[in-house]
Parts: structure tokens; sequence; C-alpha cells
């Protein structure tokens, strides 16, 4: 970690000279588990963990008039010649908008799938983010390495064409040419509507030459989806997303829908999700594995698989109280149908940039079997700079 810091260092001083506008920053969690226990006639089985779940200083900035900058963001767990995110951007024109490199956050995303619990996924409190994302009809958020041109043309309308150059990193993995550009390039337009919302539409290729002689499975993805915002302290998002047929037609169809209310101190975050004909991505004993709506996602004809989540909270001053449900139910097709829940009640402490959650999650991967559920106490301090 040290070492991460002196680099961090030189990175600033160096920024510095270079552009007028710079800002360092960083974040530490450390998170453990004071318990935890599966409900079975085992003896002895509660164990106790602990980890860093992340530590990283993050570098930005930009020259004065606003037209070049980059970002470089570095973590205690990566290894030589990989970042977590490092990018550069040039702005020529007010209408375009350069942008090479990395950023695991994700772009171009009408849900960032992350907001449902504000992060530590499959820890303190599970939702399988990847299936919540492309699972759930909201298709794009582009995260590899790769050239993308952000175009403005008119007030309210961003399109974003994306070449994604597959290498990510030391030992990245080279991308044929032809695959490359004629079968990777991702498609992402937003159109805002003046006090209404948005409208976005994704289009991801399949990641080969759709040019070729040879028939291909399938021609890519592709979402539609719209967010409304025009009624205040009310968010609606409804999603679509599908692949886009070839040789198979066979396809999962994947809807979803997220209403999110923020009054005064208390709120409720509800979201909903439905793939027709095809699985989610479990690892056979049906927890869902985050495989999600990916080109390894499996389908079968007649399955089916439906997930709601549910998060009331509330601001009690000194600290604010959640309670996150969640319930998924899967079926292959053939009348085999794994449901399981989560019932996670927490509450999170702020002190200036430290702040503190501490928990409680039970969790049942299949509702139909005997003593497989389990329970922890997750504990997690954290503080951001």
């Amino acid at each position: 970690m040290r070492k991460v810091i002196a680099i961090s260092v030189v990175f600033a001083l160096i920024a510095g000279a270079a552009f007028a506008q710079t800002s360092v920053s960083g974040s530490i969690s450390v998170r453990g588990k004071l318990i935890e226990d599966t409900f079975n006639d085992v003896d002895n089985t509660a164990v106790t963990t602990g980890e860093v779940e992340t530590a990283y200083v993050q570098l930005s900035g930009q020259n004065g008039e606003g037209t070049f900058g980059g970002l470089i963001r570095l973590r205690g767990e990566d290894g030589s010649g990989k970042f977590h995110r490092a990018f550069a951007w040039w702005r020529p024109i007010p209408q375009l908008k350069i942008f090479f490199g990395q950023d695991p956050d994700g772009m171009y995303c009408p849900y960032n799938a992350w907001s449902f619990t504000q992060g530590e996924e499959n820890y303190a409190h599970p939702h399988n983010w990847e299936n919540w994302r492309a699972g759930a009809g909201f298709l794009g958020n582009w995260e590899g390495f790769g050239l993308s041109f952000s175009i403005y043309p008119v007030q309210g309308l961003e399109v974003d064409i994306t070449v994604p150059f597959g290498s990510n990193g030391a030992g990245g993995k080279s991308v044929n040419f032809n695959d490359l550009f004629f079968g990777s390039l991702e498609l992402a337009v937003v159109y805002g509507i003046p006090d209404i919302g948005k409208v976005f539409l994704n289009v991801q290729g399949p990641g080969e030459d759709i040019f070729n002689d040879v028939k291909n499975d399938n021609y890519g993805r592709i979402g539609l989806s719209f967010q409304l915002t025009a009624v205040e302290g009310i968010e609606v998002q409804l999603g679509f997303a599908t692949t886009i047929p070839g040789e198979v037609t066979d396809y999962p169809l994947n809807l979803g829908l997220i209403v999110n209310y923020t009054g005064d101190g208390f709120g409720v975050k509800f979201r909903s999700r439905v793939g027709i004909n095809g699985t989610s991505g479990t690892d056979g004993t049906g927890i869902e594995t985050g495989a999600g709506y990916g080109k390894s996602q499996n389908y079968v004809d007649g399955g089916f698989v439906v997930g709601i989540g549910v998060q009331p909270w509330i601001n009690l001053g000194p600290v604010t109280a959640y309670l996150n449900i969640g319930f998924v139910s899967e079926n292959d097709g053939n009348d085999n149908t794994v449901s399981q829940l989560y019932i996670n009640p927490y509450i999170r402490m702020g002190f200036g940039g430290g702040s503190l959650r501490f928990g409680v999650l039970f969790e049942d991967p299949d509702l139909d079997a005997d003593k497989d559920a389990k329970i922890s106490v997750p504990l997690i301090f954290g503080y951001s700079f």
C-alpha cells in the first residue's frame, strides 16, 4: 500500500504541472463477518472472516480550457501494468469528446446497478449486479479497454460509438482485426426529453465478424429503456433487452422495472425483472453467479426467471436504517423451479468522510431444500477523501 501511495504522489506532482485543474481522492474499506453459520446439523461450522475490500488512490485533472484531461486509479490489489481505471480524453470541439482507456465503473448505461444497495456486492447485501443490469433489460455499461467517441449533435442528444479493443492491462489478449471492427462495435444513444426524462438505445456487436461467409448464431444485443424523472421524488425506469437472432432464434427476452421514491428523510427502492425463455446465470444450485445476460448465459425453451427487490430506508439522524429484501425464482423449462430469498436489515453511520455499516444477512439459496440457509453478521468500516 505504501508503494501505491508513493506512486500516486509522483503522478500528482507530474499532473499538477501538466494540468491546470487537478484533484486527488481515495478510499479504503475494510470488512469482516463477525460470524457466519449455516442452519444444518453439523457442529462447529460457524466462521469469522475479514479482509480489505478495497483501497485506492485516484488522480484526475484537465487543462484550463476543459479540452483535455485524464484519470488514473491505483488500487492495492492491482498488479503491475494493470490499473483499475486509467483513461485520457480529448474534446477538440464542443460537439465531440474522444475517450481512450478503460473505466470498469462503466459508462453509457441507463441504470447503474450499484446504486440499489450502494456497493458491498454479495457481501453485506447480495444482489448480483450483472443480473439486475443487463439481465433486467438495462443494456449498456461498457467497462473494457477501448476507444469511444461521444457526439453531441443537438441539445439533449448524445451518440456514443465504442470500439472495445479486448485487451485489458498486462497479459491482455489480442483480438482479430475483423472481429473487432466488423462485429464488436457498440452504440449508445441517449435523448433527453425536457422535464420528462431520458430514452436510451443500446446496441452491442456479438464480438465476431458479421460480414463473413459464416452464418452467425446471433448479431449482438439490443436494449431500449426509458427513465422518467418528471415527478419530483420519484424515479421510474423501464427497460427491455434481447439478443438479435441469427441462426439461433431462441434467445431470452429480458424486462425490468425500477421505481425509487425519496421523501423527507425516508424512501423506498423497488426493482423487478423478468427473463423469458432463459436462465439468468446460476451455478446449478439456484444461486445466481452474476453471469447475467452476457454471452455465457444459458437459454432454455420455456424457462423463465423472476426477481424482486425492495429496500425501504429511513434517516434517524445519527444513523440511517435499511431493510433489504430480495427474492428470485427460476424455472428450467421442465417444471423444475428454484427460489431463493435474502433478508438484510442494516444501519449506516457517517462520520465526515468515514462510515460504519453493521447488520444481519439471512440467505436461503433454495426455499425447497432443508437446512441450506445461512446467517451472517457483516461489519464494514470505510473512509474516503
